[in-house]
């Protein structure tokens, strides 16, 4: 009889612990034309009608909330409740069209709406702070400046929050003049992910806010396959900017892929403000433009007080371009891979320091420098226009990194190791295999250590240097291993540290690329760079074919024999 109590207990509580489990998956339906709140949800014809009724609801583990395509609200999606493990929260479209899209900003699209002040100045009421107006449609944004005096040319706007008014300078009526498309973007998120767990959202369009468009905390956080457009201030002259495309704060084991960032002030950026290991990947999205004409925030960003550990962690496949910053910056990481990213026509007029670099792997957090970060396949061109900064990598800090089988060209500088700080940042980097094509200043850079007995140390092998002023440099105090690297230039080798040779390099030799002028650098049959590097234990080239493909790795990013079959097949 005891036996058979404990038995019916046991089930009784694996009933309990697994109903979470078992629970029925429901699909909730939102359409803004044609729901009801009053409705129950469950079906197409018994849809809801507004955001506000899904923040209101509890779900269960598995539930999808999709919102028809081809709505607009505008209204903030504020997430209420977390999955479990095999059985996300899915927040998604149904239908045909064009992504639903949630908004972020009140419309000033008639004349009606705007008033005539003193001479060329318009306004429009807005009961909330306005940080940027986006006119025209979306071919061009206001320049928010701080006060009313500096509302002096065409498009500068300034909100009054005293007679809660949007000011603009305006030749005509703004409504008029911008062909009657005018968002003015409020300060309120788009959508929010409050410390949850085990949340998808996807297939969604998010836009026009003074503010991020998705920000979230909690882990197993998937964000996929949804555009994110017009995010952040746009103020001029002003020391503070906000507002990322996606930002994620201390999201374990969360997925980021296939979204459009476009006209943010920073594009992804993930803060750990714990410290701890987070595991995060940031796969197949693509980054463009800046909302922010003075200065922004990094394509893809890692911060936070304190260094943290991204070991498992990668940053794939992602194109970043006409961006004001850097394309990449790993400040706080240590153990992150950067891989097989694309990174262009960036550029910076920000006075701050050094910007408009292609990936920057590292940085200094008090005497902690990062560590162990590696930038592995990467292509990185065309940053010639940024006012400072102009690298294609740069180690930033970085101990004990990788730089390897990485293309660069059309920079000012295709790879700097800074000087070595203090804590011993920047120090013992690896530089295999890279391809610097066209570096106005330097190939290659090693930077200066402290002194003699604390030098700058580094390796650098199997690289080709091709057409910039000075194809390497290693600055006072430092030393370098090298050999088996191809430099064009060989008279503009400046050394001031000690530069070990194990193997001789290729000196004033021309690698025979295919057509670098179309960026395929790919070696020619009769390229002296064939067979004649150095094995540094890697296992992959720059397109990612097995290596060696001869007798022996080749000098430079892209093995002969593997691009030579692919061209044929």
């Amino acid at each position: 009889m005891v036996r058979v109590r404990t038995k019916l207990i046991f089930l009784i509580l694996a009933i309990v612990l697994l109903s979470p489990l078992v629970h029925p998956q429901t699909t909730y339906y939102v359409d803004a034309a044609g729901g009801s709140d009053n409705n129950n949800g469950t079906l197409e014809s018994q849809s809801w009608k507004t955001i506000r009724k899904v923040n209101q609801h509890l779900f269960a583990p598995g539930d999808r909330i999709l919102l028809r395509r081809g709505q607009v609200w505008r209204e903030e999606l504020i997430v209420s409740s977390s999955g479990y493990p095999g059985s996300s929260i899915v927040y998604g479209a149904y239908g045909e069209g064009d992504k639903p899209k949630i908004l972020g900003s009140v419309s000033r699209n008639s004349a009606a709406d705007w008033t005539r002040g003193d001479g060329n100045l318009w306004y429009a009421r807005s009961t909330e702070p306005v940080l940027n107006l986006i006119m025209d449609s979306e071919r061009t944004t206001a320049r928010m400046v701080l006060s009313r005096k500096d509302l002096n040319a065409q498009g500068r706007a300034w909100y009054d929050s005293k007679n809660h008014r949007i000011y603009i300078y305006s030749s005509a009526n703004p409504a008029e003049f911008y062909n009657g498309s005018i968002e003015c973007a409020l300060n309120r998120g788009l959508i929010t992910i409050p410390d949850k767990f085990h949340i998808t959202i996807e297939d969604l369009d998010c836009r026009y806010t003074g503010a991020s468009g998705i920000e979230a905390s909690g882990h197993h956080i998937t964000i996929g396959r949804t555009t994110v457009k017009f995010c952040g201030n746009n103020f001029s002259g002003h020391t503070h900017y906000d507002g990322r495309g996606i930002l994620l704060r201390d999201t374990d084991s969360s997925l980021v892929y296939g979204n459009t960032v476009h006209k943010t002030f920073g594009g992804i950026f993930i803060g750990n403000h714990t410290g701890k290991r987070l595991v995060i990947t940031i796969r197949d999205n693509t980054i463009s433009g800046s909302v922010g004409r003075q200065t922004a925030a990094d394509g893809i960003g890692f911060g936070g007080p304190r260094m943290a550990d991204y070991s498992g962690s990668s940053v794939r496949r992602n194109e970043i371009f006409a961006f004001f910053h850097d394309g990449i910056d790993a400040f706080n990481a240590h153990n992150l891979l950067i891989v097989r990213n694309i990174i262009h026509d960036n550029a910076s007029t920000d006075d701050s320091g050094e910007c408009g670099v292609g990936i920057k792997l590292g940085g200094l957090k008090g005497n902690t420098p990062s560590r162990r970060n590696r930038a592995i396949g990467n292509l990185i061109y065309n940053l010639e226009n940024c006012r400072y900064g102009n690298f294609g990598i740069a180690s930033n800090g970085n101990t004990d990194g990788l730089i390897a089988y990485n293309i660069i060209c059309n920079v000012k500088q295709g790879i700097r190791v800074p000087y070595l700080s203090t804590p011993g940042g920047n120090n013992n980097n690896n530089i295999y295999n890279n391809v610097l094509y066209n570096c106005s200043s330097r190939g290659i850079f090693i930077g200066r250590g402290i002194n003699s007995q604390r030098k700058l140390m580094a390796t650098v092998r199997n690289n080709i240097c091709h057409s910039a002023t000075i194809d390497f440099q290693c600055d006072r105090y430092s030393e370098v291993t090298g050999g088996w690297n191809c430099l064009m230039n060989d008279s503009s080798v400046t050394v001031s540290g000690v530069y070990t040779q194990s193997n001789q390099d290729l000196s004033r030799t021309d690698p025979l690329f295919t057509d670098a002028d179309a960026m395929d650098f790919s070696l020619l049959p009769d390229s002296p760079c064939i067979d004649r590097g150095k094995d540094v234990n890697l296992k992959f080239d720059y397109l990612g074919n097995e290596i060696p493909a001869g007798s022996c790795v080749d000098i430079g990013a892209i093995e002969y024999i593997l691009s030579s079959l692919l061209a044929v097949l």
